[in-house]
């Protein structure tokens, strides 16, 4: 049965009741591209059939929601249809069987299909898109009601007290608060302003933004951070260079919050017609029960937001664990800028 499964054009493989993958294809590999190792010690985790499967997180759920269901007996087969992720963006069909056997074995297939995509299809990629443009506004409203708002009202409050004031020395008082919270205000807005559309994306594209930003963070962090450019120049869509910048800002706040990390490194490089970019650190990592599958991924909201919007791209994002630390790589076809 594995002679044939290798010669099938489609990625097919094979993984064991420990979610193991004990056998894959070539098409498999070519998937991942990756050189062609045929031992399972590379081949281990739920988060590589997902990049096979180049599916969104509602996909991953119906993938693990189906392997649950496969290893308990409920069924002996699932099929799940979707969109991909990546490439031309066709409709995919997911399919996995329960091997009969001593022990649990589950074979899954991914192939293109001609048929249209279908209306539901294309509203859940319309969701998505809504989702992360949705939480963003959360954000955005949160910076407004835990820092803005709360300085406006120490600035009615300077206004009150002037107002009251008696004398000389209450007047000095309520003013320099005043022009305290003036001050946090005007920070806060030119720093709300440079989230939602660094200046530099528009000056001097992509490269010229990860610096500036990257620069200014490790001053902020007090961490050692490298950004390396290796994609020369880059002229790219607005929403693909806005959507890695994005990526850049939440995967170094994770660092900064989770990571206990003391050195970063940002990478950003051309891998055929995709742009990806990298974010390393060497910090204490992910959990190895996420590595293996064993639980989920679960990103901050921010990151999760920002896969959805990788995913809209066409493009993906993924979290993985290094000895020592995590990398997070976000890769997204290459568009070039509409003529004006």
């Amino acid at each position: 049965m594995l002679n044939l499964i290798e010669l099938m054009p489609m990625p097919m493989g094979v993984v064991d009741g420990e979610l193991t993958t004990v056998f894959a294809n070539r098409a498999w590999f070519e998937a991942l591209n990756r050189s062609e190792a045929r031992d399972s010690g590379h081949l281990r985790d739920l988060p590589e059939c997902y990049r096979v499967a180049a599916c969104s997180e509602h996909g991953q759920k119906a993938i693990r929601d189906g392997i649950e269901q496969l290893l308990a007996q409920d069924t002996h087969s699932f099929v799940h249809r979707y969109i991909a992720m990546r490439g031309t963006r066709a409709p995919t069909v997911l399919q996995a069987r329960r091997l009969i056997g001593a022990k649990p074995h589950i074979l899954f297939c991914f192939h293109e299909t001609a048929e249209p995509p279908s209306e539901t299809l294309l509203r859940g990629q319309q969701a998505a898109i809504l989702r992360a443009e949705e939480e963003e506004r959360r954000r955005i409203a949160r910076e407004l009601h835990d820092e803005t708002f709360q300085q406006l009202a120490l600035i009615r409050f300077g206004l009150e007290s002037a107002r009251t004031a008696r004398q000389e020395q209450e007047f000095e008082t309520a003013f320099v608060a005043i022009e305290t919270a003036l001050a946090a205000v005007q920070y806060q807005v030119r720093t709300l302003s440079y989230v939602l559309h660094p200046p530099e994306l528009h000056r001097g594209g992509l490269p010229s933004a990860l610096e500036s930003f990257i620069r200014g963070f490790g001053r902020r962090s007090g961490l050692e951070v490298e950004f390396h450019d290796e994609a020369g120049f880059v002229e790219s869509a607005p929403d693909v260079e806005l959507a890695l910048y994005r990526v850049a800002q939440e995967a170094l706040a994770n660092v900064l919050k989770h990571a206990q990390a003391s050195c970063v490194t940002v990478r950003l490089r051309r891998e055929a017609r995709r742009l990806v970019l990298e974010i390393c650190d060497d910090g204490v990592g992910i959990p190895l029960r996420v590595v293996h599958g064993e639980e989920p991924l679960i990103l901050g909201v921010g990151l999760a937001s920002m896969r959805e919007r990788m995913e809209a791209l066409s493009g993906d994002l993924s979290v993985s664990r290094l000895d020592p630390g995590t990398l997070v790589r976000a890769s997204v076809p290459r568009r070039r800028r509409r003529s004006r």
